[in-house]
């Protein structure tokens, strides 16, 4: 696949867009055959990306701190005991799933439009993005993350899987640097509920969704019990959690061109998936 008068390699590169100049007519040009390459170069303004210890920097300037959340996960030791300790505990006290459920959800759910690219998105370590390499090919798979340090352990956990060739970006979930309809499918697992707007980051994903490509979550949601609830709404200032019926998720998702297909609840949890549809 050519970009301007590049041959590239691999198509995923041909999904990317500048989010600093954001002309959705621009290219990142690899600047070599590396994977991932040095650096991504703007055909529009010229900006130069650079990637570090195997991870793509593609992150907007005015990009939005997450928070309190965002501090604490972007540090060594919260990369390393991640997988094995924090995600896979907490899940299991908050909805009773094991990873197990949620890789059999994805394999069941998860349906990528036109043979296109699959986004990983807040991958955090990678635990999915492994998973989607190995059903799809690690070549058409990119994790995007906030943190450098947790993409930098998902890239070593690929490694060690064989799965090298997946691509790691860093980037914000808000201004993603994608091109419209340009992702076959989008999984992001344990995130949605985190965002600032949550609302906005699932339009900028129907933004880049090819349609009939699925958009899968794992989410926190408003629990059916009175109390719970009031406890709920009282740790969101402390905790950043915000949670939501599936009422307010159907119109956030219509607002982004999404229908959903699936909503399958785990007390205060839910997995669920839409389908981008044509406009």
């Amino acid at each position: 696949m050519a970009v301007g008068d590049v041959e590239l390699k691999d198509n995923r590169f041909a999904t990317l867009r500048c989010v600093v100049c954001r002309d959705l007519k621009s290219r990142l040009v690899p600047s070599d055959d590396e994977h991932p390459p040095t650096s991504v170069d703007c055909s529009v303004c010229k900006h130069t990306f650079w990637s570090q210890t195997k991870v793509l920097e593609i992150m907007p300037p005015d990009a939005i701190h997450a928070g309190w959340s965002q501090d604490v996960y972007d540090n060594d030791w919260m990369a390393d005991i991640y997988e094995k300790w924090t995600r896979s505990i907490g899940t299991f006290l908050l909805a009773g799933l094991r990873y197990k459920d949620e890789y059999d959800y994805l394999r069941q759910h998860l349906h990528a439009a036109y043979d296109a690219p699959i986004l990983d998105l807040c991958c955090a370590t990678g635990p999915h993005s492994r998973v989607l390499a190995q059903e799809y090919g690690a070549g058409r798979v990119m994790g995007l993350d906030l943190s450098p340090n947790m993409l930098q352990k998902g890239a070593r956990l690929a490694e060690e899987q064989q799965l090298d060739d997946i691509l790691w970006i860093r980037g914000n979930a808000l201004k993603l640097p994608f091109g419209n309809e340009t992702l076959g499918a989008i999984n992001c697992f344990g995130a949605v509920h985190l965002f600032p707007d949550p609302a906005a980051g699932l339009r900028e994903s129907g933004r880049v969704l090819i349609p009939g490509g699925t958009y899968t979550a794992f989410v926190a949601v408003e629990h059916s019990n009175f109390v719970m609830r009031r406890l709920q709404l009282l740790g969101s200032p402390l905790f950043g959690v915000k949670t939501f019926n599936r009422k307010t998720l159907e119109g956030w998702l219509k607002d982004a061109g999404m229908k959903l297909s699936d909503y399958s609840v785990f007390g205060p949890a839910a997995m669920f998936t839409a389908i981008r549809l044509a406009q």
